[in-house]
């Protein structure tokens, strides 16, 4: 809003206009505003809660691996930090808004700290399972931390949903008292004038009339939203059916305008008779809403009680069949285990012995490699010709600062002079490493002590005749060979002194590499192909059927997940009642 002063009449501005600007703030708007935000967040806690409970069913009746567990957690941390943002702002909201109990803003701080140090446990946890992947896994690691921290963010979610709701609604209850309240003021005021006409204390004012009337009407409409938004977020009990039916729009704004022509026409015996009659009907309204809100936190919805209890009675009916399988499964998987040992177990160790001298023979070659680079004469230039370039970029950057620092200086010719020195040194440096063509050597021995790393997990995998592991992480080495091997070879204008040796070497693993896949392909075709000849028709046929039960209880619990969140979109209350349950 503006105000322009067009005559100070004292002071510096003396005979001059001034406008001044300011706010007006709307209390009841800002207030609003929050506990939209409010269910905002109470959806996005919802939504990460329901995930949590189906996930936790999951995690503690299925084996999952690291990478799985690895989604749970980064899809985890992306939902909680869109909830912590949200929280922060409405608190911040709420501190600038001011008026708001200790016991709110308390919250908030605990919804905040909380899930913060939650989310920073889940990163850490995705950092050390990144860690573990492509590498032999450690003695003793498990998906149980997973579980933990999920335990730990359904607790904390369902103790800030609870709280949150109880004060939202809380919220939205005060405010449909407050409107109730100042529909009651104006009818109130409403009486007393019409007593005045009845008494002809006062002559009929028919814009005056008119007004209040309007202003009736607008309280009521918006009370009437009020309590629509209200019904949808709590159960049906909210209201005592009858009065809420009683409180008809279309009855109530119909008796307003009658009111209005009966007051115009004179009659105001019968006006008063229709306003008493409006009046009481607010009055047992009023009542309702005071047993409502005396109420509210014990009022249950049948009906999605009933959704509810048939929804726990799933998850729980879903869990005692997962736990079947597995025990099943976990049986038929020993005994076949047990008879492919006894069949399989000198195999394996002869095999691994065959992959250890591979992987022993490949470490070799590798470590020769980078000996014979760190050794040549052509490479050891190569690489204090690098550090020449490095020093002198740092020096080219320095003294370009420092001739912009002098452009207003004496010194600016001589550190001129200086930077075109060092750009001259480079330019040489750089030609003086082109005609070397050690570029894609130097690449290659820069990436060399990695490939190592990888030859070296893999040789103590064969000692710990970790199979899966083994293939897991050969899968994803050997290419890399094949891809430098590629490189250097279809490269041009590298030296042939070092090519030869390098591209020959390379060659030789590619080869040992495909001698251990044909080891690797032949063990795993014969286990394969052991169990059916171990296993008995009927096993085999059981554990087909225990197969397809997994992927149906998969997709039902997939399934169950949007139930529970198309249930919170119709009734937020429905966590609410979750929660409840859960306990």
């Amino acid at each position: 809003m503006e105000i322009t002063d067009n005559n100070n009449i004292t002071g510096p501005n003396k005979g001059q206009s001034e406008t001044i600007r300011f706010t007006i703030f709307d209390s009841r708007e800002e207030q609003e505003n929050l506990v939209r935000l409010q269910d905002e967040l109470t959806e996005k806690m919802i939504a990460l809660l329901a995930n949590g409970l189906v996930e936790d069913n999951i995690l503690k009746t299925t084996v999952k691996d690291a990478l799985y567990g690895k989604k749970i957690l980064t899809t985890n941390a992306d939902a909680l930090i869109e909830i912590i943002g949200l929280a922060q702002h409405i608190k911040n909201k709420a501190e600038e808004f001011g008026g708001f109990p200790q016991t709110y803003l308390t919250l908030l701080k605990n919804i905040i700290s909380g899930l913060t140090a939650i989310r920073k446990d889940k990163i850490d946890t995705i950092d050390k399972i990144q860690g573990t992947l492509m590498k032999p896994t450690p003695v003793g690691y498990s998906s149980f931390p997973i579980e933990i921290l999920n335990d730990r963010m359904v607790s904390h979610l369902e103790q800030d949903i609870l709280y949150l709701i109880k004060i939202t609604n809380r919220q939205k209850m005060n405010q449909v008292m407050d409107l109730e309240s100042q529909l009651s003021e104006l009818t109130e005021s409403l009486k007393e004038e019409f007593e005045n006409l009845k008494n002809k204390n006062s002559p009929l004012n028919s814009n005056q009339l008119k007004s209040k009337l309007n202003q009736i009407q607008k309280t009521l409409q918006k009370l009437l939203d009020k309590l629509s938004q209200q019904n949808q977020s709590l159960p049906d009990e909210f209201l005592n059916s009858k009065s809420y039916k009683s409180m008809n729009l279309d009855e109530m704004m119909s008796s307003i305008k009658k009111i209005q022509e009966l007051a115009n026409k004179g009659k105001m015996d019968d006006a008063m008779k229709q306003l008493e009659k409006m009046a009481e009907d607010l009055r047992n309204f009023a009542e309702q809403l005071n047993q409502a809100d005396s109420s509210m936190d014990e009022m249950v919805d049948t009906e999605l009680m009933e959704k509810l209890d048939q929804s726990m009675n799933e998850l729980e009916n879903m869990e005692k069949k997962q736990r079947k399988i597995i025990n099943e499964t976990s049986k038929i998987n020993q005994e076949l285990r047990k008879k492919q040992s006894r069949k399989f177990e000198s195999m394996i160790q002869n095999i691994f012995e065959e992959l250890k001298k591979d992987v022993n023979t490949i470490r070799t070659i590798l470590a020769d490699e980078k000996k014979f680079l760190n050794d040549h004469s052509v490479m050891k230039k190569t690489s204090k010709l690098l550090e020449k370039e490095s020093t002198l970029n740092k020096k080219i950057q320095s003294l370009g600062q420092k001739t912009l620092d002098s452009s207003l200086k004496e010194s600016l010719a001589e550190n001129f002079a200086n930077l075109n020195d060092r750009r001259r040194q480079l330019s040489k440096t750089l030609f003086e490493l082109n005609s070397l063509r050690t570029q894609g050597f130097q690449e290659f021995k820069e990436q060399l002590p990695n490939l190592q790393k990888k030859y070296d997990s893999l040789k103590k995998l064969t000692e710990l005749n970790d199979l899966n592991e083994f293939n897991l992480l050969f899968k994803n080495t050997y290419p890399e060979v094949f891809r430098w091997q590629g490189s250097l070879r279809t490269s041009r204008n590298l030296l042939e002194d070092i090519e030869g040796k390098i591209v020959g070497d390379l060659k030789e693993v590619t080869r040992l590499n495909g001698e251990i896949s044909k080891k690797l392909g032949s063990l795993k075709r014969s286990i394969e192909a052991s169990n059916e000849t171990f296993l008995s028709k009927g096993a085999q046929k059981q554990l087909q059927k225990m197969s397809k039960q997994e992927k149906n209880m998969r997709r039902k619990a997939e399934k169950m997940k949007k139930q529970f969140q198309e249930m919170n979109q119709k009734n937020p209350s429905f966590l609410l009642l979750l929660l409840k349950t859960c306990k």
